[in-house]
């Protein structure tokens, strides 16, 4: 699934519309849809690991499909679990996989803790039967220091991602052979500098509160790290579990897949985004955005509402929506920086240049900003 927004990585739209799948992208850091956003701004969102998915049947079907996100617990007196993501090697942890002491790994050359060459053998006897931890250098790739410590007896890996870079580990290899539970998770520094600063540690995995790849408010998150990927906002985030088929899953197709086709029209009916104005919050309607005549600041100008999506464009300047209400919200958000009125030129514009409404209608809308 790719979209014209995110056309080479570029954040770039279609002249004057929007697709519809840009129209449910939705960035936390701005609290804007896509098709609300400036080339620029979507530049940014692209590697802000901050983009959820915000259409009302993905919302609703998350919850029943994805499992509890998972937590990394150690033994360490005063700190909460940790969240990590799953690292590239091996099986999906688990506490019957993954619970053991923690021995920090030694090559003897450079980073010593990369692993990125065999371990010593001193290294190599203390790390076999226990779970084995390694700092992410970039010396080597996340596949060949876990393959040392394979050869190395270790039962799992906790990879310290001591660059925290949410897009090294992407994607799931087979299981290294002889240990077919073998399974890899990945911390970030902080989290991973706190183990190593207290070994002998001992670990294992328990079930969070949230469900695994959904941020606060429920939404779904998608894939948009902060080192820029050629699939950035083409998929879901790896975070989710299961794995959905729009991720790096495949088969059948999957319930929360099936509802993001459906939030895009597959069933023939039109979805605002959760989050849009036009919506509201949590799905919730507000009714002045889907009223049937638009209304500027209180001001009826019985112009008729009508439903888009719509996205306007003339230059870097932009804004869309599901709605002429909607559209309308969208600018008052920019009043904050100063753009209400040029914005709302815009609208106003685009939408007699595009035929939705006529000069009249134009004007009736201008009389009650």
């Amino acid at each position: 699934m790719a979209t014209e927004f995110g056309s080479g990585n570029e954040g770039k739209g279609l002249d004057k519309y929007t697709d519809s799948y840009s129209m449910f992208l939705h960035d936390n850091n701005e609290d804007r849809q896509w098709n609300q956003m400036t080339t620029k701004e979507r530049q940014a969102s692209i590697v802000s690991n901050n983009l959820v998915w915000s259409g009302p049947l993905t919302t609703a079907a998350a919850p029943g499909y994805l499992e509890f996100e998972l937590k990394l617990a150690t033994d360490i007196i005063g700190v909460d679990p940790f969240g990590f993501k799953i690292g590239i090697l091996g099986e999906i942890p688990s506490a019957a996989n993954f619970t053991g002491n923690v021995v920090l790994v030694n090559d003897g050359v450079g980073n010593i803790n990369d692993a990125c060459e065999p371990l010593t053998a001193m290294s190599a006897a203390q790390v076999a039967g226990n779970i084995a931890l390694a700092d992410f250098s970039g010396n080597c790739v996340s596949s060949a220091l876990g393959a040392h410590v394979v050869q190395a007896g270790a039962t799992g890996l906790i990879i310290n991602d001591i660059f925290d870079n949410p897009g090294a580990f992407n994607g799931a290899l087979p299981p290294p052979p002889p240990n077919e539970d073998f399974a890899t998770v990945v911390l970030s520094s902080v989290d991973g500098n706190t183990i190593k600063a207290e070994l002998p540690v001992a670990v294992t995995i328990v079930s969070g509160t949230i469900r695994a790849g959904l941020d606060e408010n429920g939404l779904v998150k998608i894939f948009a790290p902060t080192s820029l990927s050629p699939s950035a906002i083409a998929h879901y985030d790896t975070s989710l579990n299961p794995t959905p088929i729009m991720g790096t899953g495949g088969g059948a197709f999957d319930p929360l897949t099936v509802a993001t086709m459906h939030d895009m029209g597959w069933d023939g009916q039109l979805h605002c985004p959760v989050n849009s104005e036009a919506n509201g919050a949590n799905g919730v309607a507000d009714e002045s955005l889907i009223a049937p005549t638009v209304v500027v600041d209180g001001c009826d100008t019985g112009v008729p509402n009508q439903f888009g999506p719509f996205q306007i464009i003339s230059g870097p300047k932009q804004v869309g929506g599901c709605t002429i209400n909607d559209m309308i919200a969208a600018c008052v958000k920019r009043d904050k920086k100063g753009e209400l009125t040029s914005c709302m030129n815009l609208l106003r514009t685009g939408l007699v240049t595009d035929g939705i409404i006529t000069d009249a209608q134009g004007d009736d809308i201008k009389a009650c900003q």
